[in-house]
């Protein structure tokens, strides 16, 4: 111990320990980079996601009057759509046996074809058990039985928003006419806002 105090008197250990409180130094400094470079990641990401969150609300509250009056598609309907749909594949999967009626054998294609139409009846006829399932539900039927409130309520948001609409033109449009100009920010001087009496 009594040598390494001298050898650091006599300035022979200063390079080492300047070498020594460098390489600390630079670790320090790239420790709070790569810190601050993860926050900043961090923080540039929940912006991202809050505005890209503020943006489908927005369009999701801008179209709810039209969704609203449109409606959704009926269950009954959907359950005769698939009902034609597995008509079409059975009739597709029918034309194919056909071909080998004489005992020939099936085509690579024909046999693929054959799977992909199998395949697709197992999804369609699934997709019908729980249309069935849908159609007797009781949501439906409350759903259908409010759809006359639905449509209501749908023109008076329409209503609503183009009341905002046209509240804002007519703010702006007075203070384009009866303000000071841009300098003063378009304030409007002189009002006498009525009162009821």
């Amino acid at each position: 111990m009594q040598y390494l105090f001298e050898e650091l008197g006599n300035n022979h250990g200063v390079p080492a320990l300047s070498f020594s409180i460098s390489s600390l130094t630079l670790i320090g400094m790239l420790a709070v980079i790569t810190y601050t470079s993860l926050c900043v990641c961090v923080f540039i990401t929940y912006i991202v996601c809050v505005l890209a969150v503020i943006t489908y609300r927005a369009y999701g509250m801008s179209v709810l009057p039209l969704n609203l009056i449109k409606g959704t598609r009926s269950v009954v309907y959907e359950r005769l759509e698939n009902t034609e749909d597995i008509e079409e594949v059975e009739h597709q999967m029918e034309k194919i046996k056909a071909k080998c009626e004489d005992g020939r054998p099936l085509s690579s294609r024909d046999r693929r074809n054959l799977q992909e139409f199998e395949d697709k009846l197992q999804v369609l006829q699934r997709r019908g058990r729980h249309l069935e399932i849908a159609e007797s539900h009781c949501c439906t039927k409350v759903g259908s039985a409010l759809r006359p409130l639905k449509i209501l309520l749908g023109i008076f948001f329409i209503l609503f928003a183009l009341l905002f609409v046209v509240a804002l033109f007519i703010s702006n449009l007075d203070k384009a006419l009866h303000s000071a100009g841009i300098s003063s920010g378009f304030m409007v001087f002189g009002t006498k806002p009525d009162q009821p009496c």
